[in-house]
């Protein structure tokens, strides 16, 4: 046995070749008992005891076998880290590509549209964004604590930015943006316009790289590329595998 002097602020630090300790902070004349019942239950030599007060900390030494396994373990450990932060890197990137698709392909085309493809969009977006999908519940039942700052983000990216940008606290409904959004609102012709774009912003802001590793979250990517699909948007094979399940975890796979 080893009784070791415990460091300030380490008596919990677990020695090398050793398992995790247990702790006696009984009466004094139980300790005996309470520490042949220990050693029946690790009988390896050499465990590793520290004393605090009136707290006994018993380490017991782990064998040659546990060893190996805890090693490998570890190992098997940080293997799947580093997959899994190879995967989340895949997904940033992808979703940071797919978004400058979708972003600039609106902006490019929110004025070609006619009046029969932007009613259609409308409806569809505007119960999509309020009333979500069977894994998305939409505005109606929740909303992110910063989605104004990425609906505004998403906004002006689409079309002309609005004149308020960044004002303390990032917000889209600051009076000035009000005013400008209520301007083009009411130019003639383009309230469809408009409103798609709010819509599609609105889109936007919910859909980030965490969107495409949950199978409930892609029905709302799913249906927002519908509606994008409908107005003409080309949906690149890239896109086509992630909407299918292509970055979900193995066992979690899109049906």
């Amino acid at each position: 046995m080893v009784v070791e002097e415990p460091e300030s602020g380490s008596v919990w630090s677990v020695p090398d070749g050793c398992g995790f300790c247990d702790t006696f902070h009984g009466r004094p004349e139980d300790l005996a008992d309470w520490w042949k019942q220990w050693r029946v239950k690790h009988p390896t030599d050499g465990p590793v005891v520290r004393v605090a007060d009136t707290t006994v900390y018993a380490f017991p030494r782990m064998s040659a076998a546990q060893i190996a396994e805890r090693d490998a373990r570890d190992a098997a450990r940080e293997r799947e880290n580093a997959l899994a932060e190879e995967r989340l890197d895949r997904r940033k990137r992808f979703e940071h590509d797919a978004a400058q698709l979708r972003l600039v392909w609106i902006r490019e085309h929110a004025t070609r549209f006619n009046g029969g493809q932007l009613r259609k969009a409308n409806t569809r977006l505007s119960l999509l964004v309020l009333t979500g999908t069977d894994g998305y519940s939409g505005l109606i039942a929740s909303r992110r604590w910063d989605n104004d700052e990425r609906v505004l983000d998403a906004y002006n990216a689409l079309t002309t930015p609005l004149p308020v940008i960044e004002d303390g606290d990032v917000e889209l409904y600051c009076e000035q943006n009000l005013t400008e959004l209520h301007r083009r609102q009411n130019v003639e012709g383009a309230a469809n316009r408009e409103l798609l774009l709010i819509l599609c912003a609105q889109m936007e802001a919910i859909i980030d790289h965490s969107t495409w590793a949950d199978k409930d979250d892609i029905t709302i990517a799913q249906a927002y590329y519908q509606a994008l699909e409908d107005l003409g948007y080309p949906i690149s094979d890239e896109e086509n595998k992630a909407l299918k399940g292509e970055y979900l975890p193995e066992d979690d796979e899109a049906e």
